[in-house]
C-alpha cells in the first residue's frame, strides 16, 4: 500500500488551554517527542513578550526546581509560528511569561518537510493528490487563537470549523478516494500558520458499514480478511466469466411494476471497465444479465453499460456503437445507459439449469469491443449448447482497455460523493430497476473466473454479496460448496463475514498482483489468442469448452472482403 509523502510523527503531550493569563516567571508547556529528520514547531497568542525554550524532557523537574539545565534554544519572542531544528529526542518546551500576558501556545513534533509555513492573509490552496483511497489528517498551527479568530478548512466539498480555544487543531481520518483534492483553508485576519497534511493509504473494506439490503452471490473485490487482516490482490485483466449450475428456483417480486415480472429474478455478471478515449480516463461499470420468470421458467439476456467516469455520468450513442440503445433510467435521476435485450421473445428453462456468462473486451484498430455472451452448459434433459455472443459494442477510440478488480481506491468520485467498488460479482437479485426479489427456494452452485494469459482462472476469493448493482435478494445465503472450489447458493439469512476462498491462502504472485495500485495499460489477451478454445473448470467437476472465435469473425469476412477488391482493382488496372 502506497503511503502519501506527506506523512509526520505527531506526538502531543501535556495540553495547554487557550489564553492563560500568567504573571512573570510563569510558563506554559508542551512535550515533544522527535523522530529523525524532525523539528520542534511552536505558535504563541500573546499580549506582550515570552521566553521560548527548549530542555530535555528529563531536565525539565531540575528546571522547575530552578535547578541548572542546559536549555538547548532561548528566544524573547512574540505571537508568531517558530522552527526549531533539534536532533532525534525527547524535549520540553516552555512559554515562559517576561511579563503579565495573557498567552495561548502550543509546539508539537514532526518531520521536515511535511510541515508547510504559509501566510493566510484571506485563504491558502494545497492541491493533495491521493493514489489510493486514504484516510487524510489535516493539522493546523497557527499564531492567533481559533476560539477569537476561527479558521474553516474545505475539503471535498465539506466544511469544518476550527474554533476551539486553541491556537492548534487538527481534523482527522477524512476519508477520500483516489484522486486530486483541493484543500482551502479560510481565516478572517491575516495569519502566519504552520500547516501539516497526512494520509495513510488504506484498503477499501467491503464489510465496512454493511447494512440493509444486497445482491447474493460470489463477489471478488480484491481482497481477502484472514482473522481481521485484510490482504489484497489486484486483477486486470480482459475477461470476466460467471457459472452458475441451479438445480432450485422459485422468486417473487412483491411491488412488480410493468418492466418486471410478478415471478422475476436476475443473475447479474458485473465488472468495470477502465479504458481511455483520445487520452483520457474513462470507467464504464459493465452487466451480462439474464433476466428470469421464474413462474413460466423463461428468460432472456439483457447487456447493460454504464458511465462510472463520475456519478451519475451519462452515455450518448456517439460513446459506443452496438445492438442496443442510449435509454434513459427514470429511477436513477434520469442518467443515461446502454441497453440491449436478447432474444425478442423469450427461452424456456428446465431444471437443472446451468448457465456461463462472458463479458470480453478486446482492442482493435477502431476502439475496444466488448462482446456479451452466454452458454447454456445444461438445460433439464439437454446438454451443452454453443457459446453464443449476443452483444457486442464498439468503443470508438477506446484503448488501454481492461476489466479492473481492486482493493486500493473506488470508481472516481466527485465531492464528498463515492465512487463504486472495482469488484467482479455473479450475484442473484431483482430483475431491473432496483427491484428486490424474495427467493422462496433456490439452489445453485456458482464461481467466477477471468482470464489469465490465454487460460481462465478462479478468482481467488469472494465475498458473499454485492454493492454496486442497485437490485437486491431476499433470503438468500451463500456457503462454501462442498463438491470443491465455489459457492453455494441457498435460501437463508446473509452472513456479512462468510468468505469463500480458492486454495488454503493467497500467498501467490500468479493470478494477481500484490500490493500495487496501478492498472495495467493493456488487456491480458488480443483477438487472435481468443481465437484458441480454453478449457473452463466447471464448479462440478466436469470440463466445459469455450471457443470465443465468433469475435473475430467479422474481422477475417472483413479482411478476405478487403483482399478481394484489392486484387481485383490490381486486375482491372492491368488491363
Amino acid at each position: 500500500m502506497k503511503l502519501l509523502a506527506l506523512v509526520a510523527l505527531l506526538t502531543l503531550l501535556g495540553t495547554v488551554s487557550a489564553y492563560q493569563n500568567l504573571s512573570s516567571g510563569e510558563f506554559l508547556y508542551n512535550n515533544v517527542t522527535l523522530g529523525s529528520g524532525s523539528s520542534i514547531y511552536a505558535g504563541i497568542d500573546a499580549s506582550g513578550s515570552m521566553q521560548l525554550i527548549v530542555i530535555k524532557s528529563s531536565d525539565f523537574s531540575s528546571w522547575v526546581n530552578g535547578g541548572h539545565v542546559n536549555e538547548l534554544f532561548r528566544s524573547t519572542v512574540g505571537s508568531g509560528v517558530y522552527q526549531i531544528n533539534l536532533t532525534s529526542g525527547s524535549y520540553t518546551v516552555i512559554f515562559s511569561a517576561s511579563s503579565s500576558v495573557s498567552a495561548d501556545a502550543e509546539a508539537f513534533g514532526a518531520r521536515r518537510g511535511a510541515v508547510m509555513a504559509a501566510r493566510i492573509s484571506n485563504s491558502y490552496q494545497y492541491n493533495l493528490t491521493l493514489d489510493n483511497y486514504s484516510s487524510v489528517n489535516v493539522s493546523i498551527l497557527t499564531d492567533r487563537d481559533f476560539g477569537a479568530h476561527p479558521i474553516t478548512v474545505n475539503v471535498s466539498g465539506f466544511s469544518y470549523s476550527l474554533d476551539n480555544g486553541d491556537n492548534f487543531d487538527s481534523l482527522y481520518n477524512i476519508q477520500l478516494n483516489k484522486g486530486t483534492y483541493p484543500i482551502v483553508i479560510t481565516s478572517s485576519l491575516p495569519t502566519d500558520a504552520f500547516i501539516m497534511i497526512t494520509s495513510y493509504g488504506s484498503l477499501i473494506n467491503p464489510q465496512q458499514g454493511f447494512g440493509g439490503s444486497y445482491p447474493v452471490g460470489v463477489v471478488s473485490y480484491g481482497v481477502y480478511n484472514s482473522s481481521g487482516v485484510l490482504v489484497p490482490y489486484v486483477i486486470s485483466t480482459g475477461g470476466a466469466i460467471g457459472d452458475a449450475n441451479i438445480t432450485s428456483l422459485s422468486a417473487m417480486d412483491f411491488n412488480s411494476s410493468d418492466n418486471n415480472s410478478a415471478y422475476g429474478a436476475s443473475l447479474q455478471l458485473n465488472v468495470e471497465l477502465n479504458t481511455r478515449v483520445n487520452g483520457q480516463p474513462r470507467v464504464l461499470w459493465l452487466q451480462n444479465v439474464v433476466d428470469f420468470n421464474t413462474s413460466q421458467k423463461s428468460y432472456y439476456l439483457v447487456s447493460n453499460i454504464w458511465n462510472n467516469t463520475l456519478p451519475s455520468g451519462n452515455l450518448s450513442n456517439s460513446m459506443l456503437r452496438g445492438s442496443g440503445n442510449v435509454t434513459v433510467c427514470g429511477p436513477c435521476g434520469n442518467q443515461s445507459f446502454y441497453a440491449y435485450s436478447y432474444p425478442y421473445d423469450y427461452f424456456n428453462y428446465s431444471l437443472p439449469f446451468n448457465i456461463k456468462l462472458v463479458i470480453l473486451e478486446n482492442q482493435t484498430i477502431n476502439g475496444t469491443l466488448l462482446s456479451f455472451g452466454y452458454q447454456v452448459l445444461e438445460n433439464g434433459s439437454y446438454g451443452r449448447g454453443p457459446l453464443v455472443f449476443y452483444d457486442k459494442v464498439l468503443l470508438p477510440g477506446a484503448e488501454n482497455s481492461s476489466i479492473l478488480v481492486t482493493p486500493y481506491f473506488y470508481t472516481p468520485s466527485s465531492g464528498n460523493l463515492s465512487g463504486n467498488y472495482y469488484d467482479a460479482e455473479l450475484v442473484f437479485a431483482g430483475e431491473s430497476g432496483g427491484a428486490q426479489s424474495y427467493f422462496n427456494d433456490l439452489a445453485a452452485t456458482m464461481w467466477i473466473y477471468y482470464y489469465d494469459n490465454g487460460t481462465v482462472v478462479p478468482f481467488p476469493s469472494a465475498y458473499t454479496f454485492g454493492q454496486d448493482t442497485a437490485e437486491t435478494a431476499a433470503n438468500v445465503r451463500v456457503v462454501q460448496s462442498k463438491y470443491g472450489n465455489g459457492g453455494f447458493a441457498t435460501t437463508g439469512t446473509l452472513v456479512p463475514s462468510e468468505q469463500i476462498l480458492v486454495g488454503k491462502e493467497i500467498n501467490t504472485t500468479a493470478t494477481y498482483i500484490q500490493n500495487s495500485s496501478y492498472v495495467t495499460s493493456a488487456p491480458t489477451t488480443t483477438a487472435y489468442e481468443r481465437s484458441i478454445s480454453v478449457s473452463i473448470p466447471s464448479i462440478g467437476g466436469s470440463g466445459v469448452q469455450l471457443s470465443p472465435a465468433q469475435i473475430v469473425e467479422y474481422f477475417v469476412v472483413a479482411l478476405v472482403i478487403v483482399t478481394i477488391l484489392m486484387v481485383a482493382r490490381l486486375l482491372l488496372a492491368r488491363r
